[in-house]
């Protein structure tokens, strides 16, 4: 794969990724969750290392990168499925369970602020999820 057949696909399956935040119940749970975090939010107890949590956002451009390196591209519905890239579907599966040891990592040590931690975590692993399906069905190539 070169450049100009990397982009596209990687930009695509970003916004696919996010277009996960359109569905009514993932906004309304997303919503509950950003509630949680500014009423459990107490700037005294914030330490400068907390801002690492943030790094969890990484994942999702990752996955993205796994799911367009990976792809099994386009198909004609009236041939059948293309079969998936191994590498790729062992790939997002390390990610995605990184993801949530680095996410169990993060809660613990925010002494003080956990609530606002497991809020915050949660809202980047349902943009993650969202992630881990489009580059699913890149790698797939079972687009629906």
């Amino acid at each position: 794969m070169n450049t100009t057949q990397f982009w596209p696909a990687f930009g695509l399956l970003l916004v696919d990724s996010l277009e996960v935040m359109k569905v009514p119940a993932i906004s309304l749970v997303c919503l509950v969750l950003s509630a949680g975090m500014a009423a459990s939010f107490r700037g005294g107890r914030w330490k400068p290392h907390y801002w690492l949590v943030f790094t969890q956002f990484l994942f999702v451009p990752l996955v993205a990168t796994v799911g367009a390196l990976f792809q099994a591209g386009m198909r004609n519905p009236a041939e059948p499925l293309p079969k998936a890239t191994p590498v790729g579907d062992w790939l997002i599966y390390i990610l995605f369970y990184l993801s949530l040891a680095l996410s169990v990592f993060w809660i613990y040590r925010m002494n003080g602020l956990r609530c606002f931690g497991l809020c915050l975590l949660a809202i980047q692993e349902i943009v993650l999820l969202g992630a881990i399906f489009a580059a699913g069905m890149s790698i797939s190539g079972a687009w629906i």
